[in-house]
């Protein structure tokens, strides 16, 4: 089994499209980006720790005293956007604080109240009166978000797609074919192989993230500091339910990265098992994985019709991209028992491996060796 195991690595990690494909996105990366300028962090961090309504009532007399924030000196405009970020933590409190108030008022006039009670705690723990600078953690979890998820999809599609048809071309079905054992242990070992190999591409893609984003604003000195901030002064979360730092949303979001990446390179492998041929695969795995993206991303058909709006979070290239499971608050409700989205999305990635997983199986015992 491990001889077989260590075969199918070096088989994998041979292919030289891999590299082409990473460098590819490197090079674009590199060439599409620019120098940070954590400058205003100096100014940043006289205020960091909990907002104080002095420090709101100094932020409102200063901002109003600026007619044309473009004739301010440095000095000037980072005090400017500090006092404005400590606006905008007291603006998203408010709105957490209004939304339970509504939520109260239908608390009060519903029968499904144990869902909106759970709704109404979530947010009752959110408290956005704290800063820090915060714009290199938000840099690094919106990387993840928008082109890390592609480029692990890209390096799943381009290793798994020829996984199976390449053992015809290498006569190795020959033999493991030919006998029941050899099947289970083939599938066995492309499956954990096919689990390194999507290990090995979300840490590669994590660790060069962390490194670009704190390389480009010369960034180290400061640590982690940031990290501690609530994710809601990221506009896209400022609706959020969720109590959770930056910190405490990239390490969820990597671990949902994982398991969705790992359920998408399963269905990669149950596609080139069941396809044969490999130009095939690709294909399909293609769109598999870029279709839900062109529907949303694209043709925007998720403004135009709900049950588009309710379905994509739960295709797998937007279980990878994590962030719209936790824009706003849903829920799968049984009975009194309410999972919340990101746990519900956790959930049927596993399905999905064990599923497509056993399907492999399934098939490579019922293939007729010709």
């Amino acid at each position: 089994m491990w001889n077989l195991i260590r075969w199918e690595l070096r088989h994998l990690f041979s292919q030289k499209s891999i590299y082409l494909l990473l460098g590819l996105f490197v090079f674009f990366i590199i060439i599409s980006s620019n120098f940070i300028d954590t400058s205003q962090k100096i100014v940043a961090d006289k205020y960091k720790g909990t907002i104080t309504e002095q420090e709101l009532v100094e932020a409102q007399e200063f901002s109003s005293k600026i007619t044309d924030p473009w004739s301010l000196t440095n000095e000037e405009a980072y005090l400017y956007y500090t006092y404005e970020e400590l606006q905008i933590g007291a603006n998203l409190q408010r709105i957490q604080e209004e939304i339970i108030a509504e939520k109260k008022v239908e608390y009060e006039a519903t029968s499904n109240s144990s869902r909106l009670e759970k709704e109404i705690n979530l947010r009752s723990d959110v408290n956005t009166l704290y800063y820090s600078y915060y714009h290199i953690p938000l840099q690094v979890v919106d990387f993840m978000s928008t082109l890390g998820f592609v480029i692990i999809g890209g390096l799943l599609l381009v290793g798994i797609f020829g996984m199976v048809s390449r053992d015809d071309s290498t006569l190795v079905s020959q033999y493991t074919l030919t006998s029941r054992f050899g099947r289970t242990r083939l599938m066995t070992a492309k499956l954990f192989v096919v689990t390194i190999y999507t290990i090995v591409c979300t840490c590669v893609i994590t660790i060069m993230n962390w490194i670009f984003q704190y390389s480009r604003s010369n960034y180290w000195q400061h640590g982690l500091d940031g990290w501690e901030v609530p994710i809601h002064y990221f506009f896209k979360f400022m609706y959020s339910p969720y109590p959770i730092t930056f910190m405490q949303y990239h390490l969820i979001q990597l671990g949902i990265l994982f398991i969705s990446s790992l359920a998408l390179a399963v269905l990669f492998l149950f596609v080139s098992t069941v396809t044969k041929k490999p130009i095939v695969s690709l294909i399909i795995g293609g769109a598999i994985f870029t279709m839900p993206l062109f529907i949303v991303s694209f043709f925007s058909l998720h403004d135009r019709y709900e049950w588009v709006n309710q379905a994509y979070t739960f295709t797998l290239p937007y279980m990878m991209k994590v962030d719209s499971l936790f824009m706003e608050f849903r829920a799968l409700s049984i009975g009194e028992l309410h999972i919340v989205l990101p746990i519900l999305v956790i959930y049927l990635a596993l399905l999905l491996i064990i599923l497509f997983s056993f399907a492999t199986h399934w098939y490579m015992q019922k293939v007729k060796v010709i």
